[in-house]
């Protein structure tokens, strides 16, 4: 299922960053509070379920002066960086057959901020305030209570009455929880030079070990472009 949701044509028809109306659209399908802010949180980082948990209470803050809410400190997984090994004399181990070098993780934190006055800032806030202790999570869930919380959006209003029935595809929504992040990537290789072209800045973006994700998805936009050019030409 997963290879299939990776299908160059999927990607085309679904994945590609359609402006923020796209993301009204989901945001209204839901009043709960815990549906929107995941969903404004993951569009605007990028971020995987697992790194929700790592915002804590007290990296969000509210600039007056710029009315924007800000937040820092999300952790980014999977990040690796090699480190080189070397002998007693500090020298590189280069001797063919030895094990040269060992995978380190790299630690990383996001930081980013949405204008305080939108509609979906209030849904985030609405639950950042819900946190009464500064050193907990806003998020306090795992990545699979993430997906379940994204997976019923609109579930009960297709006729599901019991929870236990949200995995069916008759209910479940098609809003999965990585569709943010590769809509993000996309939005930035469509709308932001300074990632366009650079896959390497792409990759520390969104902690990925390699620029082969990164240079997917500045193919697309290419791609994508083009085929929007050539609409306009007919």
């Amino acid at each position: 299922m997963y290879e299939s949701r990776r299908d160059t044509e999927f990607f085309k028809a679904n994945w590609v960053w359609k402006g923020w109306g796209m993301i009204k659209e989901m945001l209204d399908e839901t009043d709960n509070i815990k549906q929107g802010a995941i969903i404004i949180s993951l569009i605007k980082t990028g971020a995987r379920c697992g790194e929700l948990s790592s915002l804590l209470r007290k990296n969000v803050w509210v600039d007056e002066k710029t009315q924007h809410i800000i937040c820092s400190g999300m952790k980014v997984e999977k990040q690796k960086t090699r480190e080189i090994i070397k002998d007693i004399n500090g020298k590189p181990l280069l001797d063919q057959g030895e094990k040269q070098y060992v995978v380190m993780p790299k630690v990383a934190t996001r930081r980013f901020q949405f204008p305080l006055k939108e509609r979906y800032s209030r849904m985030f806030m609405d639950m950042v305030e819900e946190q009464t202790d500064s050193e907990k999570p806003v998020f306090p869930y795992n990545r699979y209570q993430c997906y379940y919380h994204l997976s019923t959006i609109g579930a009960e209003a297709k006729g599901m009455k019991h929870k236990k029935d949200w995995w069916m595809p008759e209910y479940r929504s098609p809003y999965f929880p990585h569709l943010y992040r590769h809509l993000r990537a996309s939005q930035l290789c469509s709308e932001y030079s300074n990632y366009k072209s650079n896959a390497i800045a792409l990759s520390n973006f969104f902690g990925w070990s390699d620029i082969n994700m990164a240079l997917f998805y500045i193919n697309l936009s290419l791609e994508s472009q083009q085929v929007k050019n050539n609409e306009i030409s007919r």
